[in-house]
């Protein structure tokens, strides 16, 4: 499925632009690197998935890959068809969205703190034609949830689970997780730009009533990814600790394309306590830890106080920087902005402090100022130099590769469903996130909600630096 965007572009970021595909890089980095430790599982697993924590090859994850993509067409998932799945930090929610991608099938990740009610809301509509749950996430059954939805929806029929304890009505997709045989892989067709066509539909705000849907294809994905990738400037092979589940713009954009990239090592990690991120840290000695933002300086101080090298840190920002202290120095750290779950901007950090996002093109790397940009941000509205901390300056609106801009997606036997998305005439995508311009010394970050004086204090507004101007936090 290729949907129409006003924001195409014929702009090639990476060889093969647009014929690249996620399972494709999975294919290519097994053929290459066979034997190479790919992808390791929390090793708490046991105790919140009731499933054994897993250590996988490429070889082993391509050949997992090419017998699920198989079952899934013979359980009749035909290309351009739709699955809801529960995606936790797990080797089988990787496998799972690989084999997918392979298949050809639409998968839409459904975050965890979503209700059935939600599900029924937002999934209804798409017309699913099956759901895959998972036993037990955070000590909590959770299976249950997407069996009901698919019950109450005519279009899926399919119910599949993996782990222990699953609900009844579910079919264990553990022989497919595991095979003992090999199967090969589904012929999949698609002529001219394979990666243009759709692999995800996600949506923003949590839970929203009406919420924006965004369809990524497989290109969107890759910019994402590959944007991270230069602005660390990770080389082959990297250790990639990842602490978020795989069901947004995050796990998927800042987790699973940079691995798939650098042919890397991923270790998940399911975030329930700073003690135990750090003790996983020191434990494998990761290249680039993906921390939430409110917990990047503790974890930062928690490491250096354990003697540990320091990895690269990036810190995720859901659309607001928050005021506090710096992270110390002596960690290479860089900040995720995810705009609206649009698309996110890296920026490393200069002298430890948050590095504004940039008004205009953003450029990958950041050093660059000429070129093709990754991303152009425009601020709608009356930009003014704000004197109280908290004036607003405007709305953000954005366009590039890594931007889904679909105004709607097909429903095979149905009318197509609304992204809700607010496409102007030019390509920008126009989001409800407010920003400020301002002056001044860039300030740097504490956990969430904290002052200098330790008192609680709301987050700031999303700071835009347009030319001539710098941002504080």
């Amino acid at each position: 499925m290729i949907l129409d965007e006003p924001t195409a572009t014929p702009n090639q970021p990476m060889p093969n632009w647009g014929r690249a595909t996620l399972d494709g890089i999975l294919r290519k980095n097994a053929r290459e690197h066979p034997d190479r430790l790919a992808l390791v599982d929390d090793p708490d697993r046991q105790h919140w998935n009731a499933a054994p924590a897993q250590e996988l090859t490429y070889a082993e994850i391509d050949r997992r890959v090419d017998a699920l993509a198989s079952f899934f067409r013979m359980a009749g998932l035909e290309p351009d068809s739709l699955i809801a799945i529960d995606a936790p930090p797990t080797a089988d929610t990787v496998i799972i969205l690989l084999a997918a991608f392979r298949a050809g099938v639409i998968v839409f990740p459904v975050p965890s703190l979503w209700t059935r009610r939600d599900c029924m809301a937002i999934l209804g509509p798409l017309a699913p034609r099956g759901v895959i749950v998972t036993s037990v996430s955070k000590g909590e059954s959770r299976g249950e949830r997407l069996r009901d939805v698919a019950d109450a929806i005519r279009s899926a029929r399919l119910v599949f689970g993996y782990g222990g304890g699953l609900p009844s009505g579910v079919l264990d997709l553990a022989g497919s997780l595991r095979p003992d045989d090999m199967l090969p892989p589904p012929t999949l067709e698609r002529t001219g730009q394979p990666g243009a066509h759709v692999a995800t539909v996600t949506a923003n705000g949590g839970a929203p009533a009406n919420p924006q849907l965004h369809a990524r294809s497989h290109r969107h994905w890759l910019a994402s990814g590959l944007t991270l990738v230069l602005e660390m400037r990770l080389g082959d092979a990297p250790r990639i600790l990842m602490p978020f589940s795989f069901s947004g713009l995050t796990g998927i954009g800042a987790g699973l394309v940079p691995w798939l990239l650098t042919a890397g090592l991923l270790h998940l990690h399911r975030f329930d306590r700073l003690s135990r991120l750090v003790a996983h840290s020191n434990e494998i000695s990761p290249t680039l830890v993906v921390t939430p933002g409110s917990v990047a300086a503790p974890f930062a101080a928690a490491l250096r106080a354990s003697a540990a090298a320091p990895p690269l840190l990036c810190a995720v920002w859901k659309d607001k920087h928050p005021i506090g202290d710096r992270i110390d120095a002596e960690f290479p750290a860089a900040d995720i902005t995810a705009i609206d779950e649009l698309a996110y901007v890296v920026r490393r950090r200069h002298r430890s402090a948050v590095a504004p996002v940039p008004v205009g093109p953003v450029y990958v790397p950041s050093e660059l100022q000429s070129g093709q940009p990754m991303l152009e941000i425009r601020v709608d509205g009356q930009l003014r130099k704000a004197r109280d901390p908290h004036a607003l300056g405007g709305l953000v609106s954005m366009r590039g590769m890594a931007i889904p801009a679909a105004r709607q997606i097909p429903v095979p036997g149905a009318a197509p469903v609304s992204t809700r998305l607010d496409i102007g005439p030019d390509g920008f995508v126009r989001t409800a996130v407010e920003c400020q311009l301002v002056d001044g010394p860039v300030r740097g970050l504490t956990p969430i909600g904290r002052r200098e004086d330790g008192r609680t204090d709301p987050l700031r507004p999303l700071d835009i630096a347009a030319p001539g101007h710098r941002a504080t936090g």
